[in-house]
């Protein structure tokens, strides 16, 4: 564990001191890294990793290069795919537990390790999604070790409920059954009109703090980390191919490529993140980009590209640093490279839709949040096409960590 910061190590050794445990670090803190770890601590041959669809192949690159065991691993596709019985590591998406003929694959087989990302994904109890997971025959029971990861756990303590009735029963004391926890923690009452029980609020919200303690651990400001962390994601689309002739119009009929993903990506992303800044090239396709978000989310959308004026500019930015109002901007290259302020007193997350090749572009666009005012370590990621080449560029340039600094300086 030589590679890790202290704080990760700790990490590590609360996640492999229990056979449950919940590491609710906040984003960029490096959760991923933390339980590959512990898988090595623990030597777990067999492991079991549900996550959301679009992290699946970052899960994957992950452990090729953190692992510190050879492991063969296989991305699970498809509703009715096969999932091979000799296969060390399986990795699907939480949808996939709605499908028979993938449960009853995994029900027949044991795992060393059980790994819950985004765990925050199981709040509902009455969804099969948590019924295939966390019911009495859920999927998790044939884990010995199970480790669930989420940088929001909850919003309001009802949201925890299924997870620790499941896996963290002994914490909840006498108060185990639903409505007993919901009075206790969750200010629970009964409509006048339907009699519904409703469990929105937060009470006794010490005691909740301490019976959480055996559980989960989470830190978010640790005072050791660079100031920026940069990380490629992996954007597996299977059917993809090169054709164009220029580079130019490579990179724009890759960012059409993964532009859904993206999508689903950022969709992700912004139920556990605060606020998310997204940059983009191309303005066309910025503005599908847009688009496609406004059709799959509610959340307000802040867009800045070439077109908009200076007073426009301004209110797109004024609308994404209020609090209450847009999660998302959307801001391409050239339009919010420099000249912007704020961005960095309520965000900490970058997203590169399309990034440039040049290290001055990304720095710049990095800057607009790694400066005065920030008061925690920015996050960069940069989505790109397997195998394409802006992959290998953003791989090559991300490694040469070096050469970013030495330009920082």
């Amino acid at each position: 564990m030589s590679r890790l910061y202290d704080y990760q190590v700790e990490g590590v050794q609360f996640m492999t001191s229990r056979t449950h445990s919940l590491n609710a670090d906040d984003m960029g803190l490096g959760k991923t890294i933390q339980t590959i770890a512990a898988m090595g601590e623990l030597g777990a041959k067999k492991v079991l990793i549900i996550c959301p669809k679009s992290v699946k192949y970052y899960w994957a690159r992950k452990i090729k290069e953190w692992s510190r065991y050879p492991h063969s691993i296989q991305v699970v596709e498809g509703m009715n795919a096969w999932i091979n019985p000799d296969i060390d590591i399986v990795i699907l998406n939480y949808h996939l537990l709605l499908s028979k003929t993938i449960v009853n694959q995994l029900n027949k087989r044991l795992f060393a390790v059980g790994v819950l990302d985004e765990a925050h994904y199981l709040q509902s109890i009455t969804s099969q999604r948590s019924k295939n997971i966390l019911g009495k025959n859920g999927i998790i029971k044939n884990c010995t070790y199970k480790m669930c990861l989420s940088g929001t756990p909850l919003t309001r303590p009802i949201d925890l409920y299924p997870i620790l009735r499941t896996l963290a029963n002994e914490c909840l004391g006498k108060y185990t059954s639903y409505e007993d926890y919901a009075y206790r923690y969750c200010g629970a009452y009964r409509d006048k009109y339907s009699g519904t029980l409703i469990a929105n609020g937060a009470t006794n919200c010490e005691e909740f703090k301490e019976l959480l303690k055996p559980f989960m651990i989470r830190r978010t400001d640790v005072g050791n980390l660079p100031d920026v962390v940069y990380d490629v994601v992996p954007v597996h689309i299977p059917d993809y191919i090169e054709t164009a002739p220029h580079v130019a119009t490579q990179r724009q009929e890759t960012a059409l490529w993964k532009i859904k993903y993206t999508a689903d990506y950022i969709v992700d992303m912004i139920n556990t993140v605060p606020k998310l800044v997204v940059f983009f090239y191309h303005r066309e396709i910025g503005k599908q980009l847009l688009k496609l978000l406004y059709e799959k989310t509610n959340y307000g959308i802040s867009f800045i590209d070439g077109s908009v004026s200076g007073k426009g500019r301004q209110e797109q930015i004024d609308n994404f640093i209020n609090p209450n109002d847009n999660k998302v901007l959307l801001a391409q290259f050239q339009a919010a490279g420099v000249g912007v302020d704020g961005l960095q007193d309520v965000c900490n997350h970058a997203l590169f839709f399309e990034a440039s090749w040049l290290a001055r572009d990304i720095l710049q666009a990095v800057g607009r949040l790694r400066r005065e005012g920030q008061k925690k370590g920015v996050h960069a990621q940069f989505l790109a096409v397997e195998d394409s080449i802006e992959y290998s560029v953003l791989n090559s340039m991300i490694r040469n960590r070096k050469l970013i600094a030495k330009i920082l300086d």
